[in-house]
């Protein structure tokens, strides 16, 4: 579990952030790859311990503003896309005619009072993903950009460093759609507490046990 604490631990100092950007589109069943390009997603994370509505909210882009809606529940994902072809959206652009450069550009994550939450300074060029490969630009435990190990990224899923990284160390099973294993730790916290319950009562029976029994009179 030391990487899962680890990484836990990173995402718990950090809002709601952006966690994975398909800039350069990514592979969708049925449809002919030299079209993958229009199939583009940005990942959002929570890290918190409580749901955040995001109603109001913004994801920007130099051309284009991205209204969304709905909520990203406690240390969930969030997936914004470009179609519905993409699996699993939580909020669908595909009536917004703006797409990501592949040169680059900087996008804002702002909440309703205009506040930026997150951004990603791309204007340079994306610090990480293949356009050819289609390999997203995905946000590593290190807090740093590069590009994701598995074609088509991870949507609403953990990052595949994260993922690589447990499998070496035997931690998590190599499933490329493994699911959230920050939803285990509260579960482990319930049952530590649940484990120093038990042992209190034991210790206090044994206590109650050892006390002298005094004689009637």
């Amino acid at each position: 579990m030391r990487l899962y604490f680890k990484f836990a631990f990173y995402l718990a100092t950090a809002p709601i952030m952006i966690s994975e950007i398909a800039w350069m589109g990514t592979p969708v069943e049925g449809v002919d790859a030299k079209q993958w390009w229009r199939y583009e997603w940005v990942e959002l994370y929570n890290p918190t311990q409580e749901p955040v509505s995001v109603n109001g909210w913004t994801l920007q882009a130099s051309d284009f503003h991205i209204p969304l809606w709905g909520t990203i529940h406690a240390q969930e994902y969030f997936l914004v896309g470009a179609s519905s072809k993409i699996p699993n959206l939580d909020v669908n652009y595909a009536n917004l005619t703006g797409k990501f450069a592949n040169t680059g550009q900087k996008v804002l994550l702002k909440d309703a009072a205009g506040i930026t939450v997150d951004e990603v300074d791309a204007r340079n060029g994306w610090q990480a993903g293949d356009n050819t490969e289609k390999l997203t630009m995905e946000k590593r435990i290190s807090g740093e950009w590069a590009s994701s190990l598995q074609v088509g990224g991870t949507p609403r899923a953990l990052n595949t460093e994260a993922i690589q990284k447990s499998a070496e160390e035997g931690e998590l099973p190599t499933a490329q759609h493994s699911e959230n294993v920050f939803n285990v730790l509260p579960l482990l916290a319930a049952l530590a507490l649940a484990l120093v319950g038990v042992v209190g009562v034991v210790l206090l029976a044994q206590h109650l046990v050892k006390q002298p029994v005094e004689s009637e009179v």
